[in-house]
């Protein structure tokens, strides 16, 4: 019951597989989703993304050094005339910028949260919020010795 309120979730790969019910996370499937093309990434995510908000939903998983996914729900209209409305699920794939000099990765994933709710509470799509939400990630990565970059105050 407490996942059919919840519209936003931020897991990791570990912790979707583990929220999927059914799915098992060991050290080999974990190596193996990233490697089938996401499509173990895409099955868990469906999986996860009926049991929350009815209406319209979002999963933001992180994946370390391979970006961030971003799977959605929405109900669409069908395509006939009965007021029946069918799920439609999208999975977006943000690759991780190269060249990023990674001094410390904790906070990176908070810090990649709290820029998203920003961006959504300012009007911008899901989409440019994990944009956002990796930018802002990335100054925390950067960041040899605090979770969280002070430099965020000025950029977002």
């Amino acid at each position: 019951e407490l996942l059919k309120c919840i519209s936003y979730a931020f897991p990791n790969l570990d912790e979707l597989l583990a929220m999927a019910d059914g799915w098992t996370d060991t050290n080999a499937e974990l190596n193996e989703a990233k490697q089938d093309g996401l499509k173990t990434i895409k099955l868990a995510s469906e999986e996860l993304l009926k049991q929350m908000d009815p209406t319209e939903a979002h999963l933001i998983i992180t994946l370390g050094c391979d970006g961030v996914m971003l799977a959605s729900k929405k109900k669409k209209e069908s395509n006939n005339n009965t007021k029946e409305k069918r799920k439609e699920f999208e999975f977006i794939h943000f690759p991780a910028k190269e060249g990023v000099n990674v001094e410390n990765s904790t906070g990176a994933g908070d810090t990649l949260c709290g820029a998203f709710i920003n961006g959504i509470l300012n009007g911008k799509s899901e989409r440019e919020s994990v944009q956002i939400g990796m930018d802002a990630a990335i100054l925390s990565l950067q960041c040899p010795d605090r979770a969280i970059s002070p430099k965020l105050g000025r950029h977002f």
